[in-house]
């Protein structure tokens, strides 16, 4: 069984510029893939359109044999979950520290504000050495550790 399966699939840029119409795709666990396009916003609209960033202005989305439902973003927080997207836009924000930065995607799937980072969280940063930096702004990381926690978010 396919993991996510695209039929007729179109995505349109929120900015108004990308377009990728009617497109058919079919991904299986554990398969690996390189996405090529002429222009490179293309590509950036696709992953996000897999990540479930934007959405389809027409077409089906098909995770482990189930239609997304669109209509309303809470249907999709169960496909949220399962999906990782790591890129140049999955920056922090500026005047939060490091650890409501991290905090912010469990608290919107949880619908709540926990005081504390999980065991998980505390664990990741203790192995990427951010334990200490929790309460730093992201402007005063240095780039590797700012990479360290994205990937940890």
């Amino acid at each position: 069984m396919e993991l996510i399966i695209l039929v007729d699939y179109t995505l349109t840029s929120p900015g108004g510029g990308a377009a990728l119409r009617e497109i058919n795709f079919a991904l299986n666990s554990g398969d690996r893939v390189s996405i090529v396009a002429h222009v490179r916003d293309d590509v950036r609209l696709f992953i996000r359109g897999l990540a479930s960033l934007v959405y389809p202005t027409s077409g089906k989305f098909f995770f482990q044999g189930k239609e997304l439902d669109f209509s309303d973003y809470r249907n999709l927080l169960a496909y949220k979950q399962k999906v990782g997207y790591i890129a140049s836009d999955a920056s922090f924000i500026s005047n939060r520290s490091v650890r409501d930065n991290l905090m912010f995607m469990i608290n919107y799937l949880e619908n709540e504000f926990p005081a504390t980072p999980s065991d998980d969280i505390i664990e990741l940063c203790r192995m990427f050495h951010l334990d200490t930096k929790q309460d730093l702004l992201p402007a005063d990381l240095d780039p590797e550790k700012m990479r360290s926690a994205i990937i940890i978010r």
